[in-house]
């Protein structure tokens, strides 16, 4: 099985021992841990605990590159040993987390209900469930059916097997920096969904709308500065990684149009967040599907016309497009979500004018009743003279 998935990956013989050799370890020992961590750590944030989540995401990261050199070197297991550090840290972490919800004190518990699973699984609220995922699905899943394409494309245009593994191993190293780029964006733009969700139940669109601009800002700043900075730094970087100049040079060459647009995705990335919170699963869909369906089209086009260099040519106009339509769908519900604020804000100050206008009549009612009563007292005293 793992051999027929490199192979579609397009894995060269030279590397497929070695890569057999790590799969072995993730595959048979990392699905819990994974589980662990991927859900437990995400349904933190949920709770706003976001700093305990972040937290927790470090700490994986520091286990598995302080386990590296200990695996690797020091116990001699070579890139098992890599994949050993993945699956220890994934399991600390995710224990960790486990411990948190079971704990006497925390938020939520995790308790066995055998009752519920007795009385049957709630169909609807599993489908309602996976439909507001789905984007999020589909976003995880695009970059490995993007990376088996362009292997598969980078293999059939190279002119020799070593051109064609030097250029795999330089596009993965572009793509690996397109990750690190894209998931503390990613992170940014999340944190909006808990804002957005409360502002929904609320009704409270003057939140949403305030909230939504200031995160899609912030969101855009990182990830222009992240941008520039690889584009500038690129070389040096690469370098922490390979010390091979002809992957070196390939990596600089794809890096230049991977990130020349590649901050526009901070407002597909907004797009997709806001129809998320909104619960408008097509449009998400839509939103999260464009970027690849259109890099895999380009990948199998632009070489015709540009060779080998296509391939990483199509995610430059890829990210354009995709940009300009995110920008469209993110300013489409914020114009929306301002005008129902305006409309909120005119409702209230309506409200305000009618009681302000109702207070004012029972304080003229109280007037006239006040001013009958003192004329019907001043009646009666005029009586009782005239009597006496």
């Amino acid at each position: 099985m793992e051999w027929i998935l490199l192979n579609v990956l397009g894995c060269s013989d030279e590397v497929l021992p070695v890569a057999l050799s790590y799969l072995n370890v993730i595959f048979l020992l990392s699905p819990l841990g994974y589980y662990l961590t991927i859900t437990f750590v995400g349904s933190l944030r949920i709770e706003n605990r976001a700093q305990l989540s972040m937290i927790l995401e470090i700490v994986a990261a520091l286990l598995n590159i302080i386990g590296d050199p200990i695996f690797l070197g020091a116990l001699d297991l070579g890139i098992k040993g890599a994949a050993f550090s993945t699956v220890i840290s994934e399991y600390i972490v995710g224990a960790a987390v486990l411990w948190y919800y079971l704990r006497p004190g925390s938020t939520s518990q995790l308790a066995p209900d055998f009752k519920g699973l007795r009385s049957g699984i709630q169909f609807d609220q599993l489908g309602r469930m996976f439909a507001s995922g789905l984007g999020v699905f589909t976003d995880l899943l695009n970059p490995t059916v993007c990376s088996i394409v362009n292997n598969l494309q980078i293999a059939a245009w190279s002119d020799t097997v070593a051109e064609s593994d030097v250029t795999v191993a330089a596009m993965g190293l572009g793509m690996r920096f397109q990750d690190g780029l894209f998931m503390p964006m990613v992170g940014i733009c999340q944190g909006l969904i808990p804002v957005l969700g409360y502002s929904i139940g609320q009704n409270n669109q003057s939140r949403m709308s305030a909230a939504t601009l200031k995160v899609s800002l912030w969101a855009l700043v990182f990830s222009i500065v992240c941008c520039a900075g690889i584009l500038i730094f690129t070389r040096p970087l690469i370098k922490f990684f390979s010390d091979d100049e002809d992957v070196i040079d390939q990596a600089v060459a794809i890096c230049r149009p991977l990130f020349a647009a590649a901050w526009l995705q901070s407002m597909v990335q907004m797009a997709a967040v806001v129809t998320q919170a909104f619960h408008h699963i097509k449009r998400n869909l839509s939103i999260t599907l464009l970027r690849p369906v259109l890099s895999i089209s380009f990948a199998y086009i632009l070489p015709h016309f540009m060779g080998v260099s296509g391939v990483w040519m199509g995610f430059l106009i890829a990210d354009v497009i995709t940009g300009l339509c995110g920008g469209v769908v993110l300013a489409v519900y914020v114009r929306g979500m301002r005008k129902r604020a305006k409309e909120q804000e005119e409702e209230e100050e309506s409200k305000d004018l009618e009681s302000g206008n109702a207070s004012d009549t029972t304080e003229g009612e109280k007037e006239v009743e006040g001013e009958r009563e003192e004329s019907s007292k001043t009646a009666s005293l005029e009586g009782d003279a005239v009597i006496v």
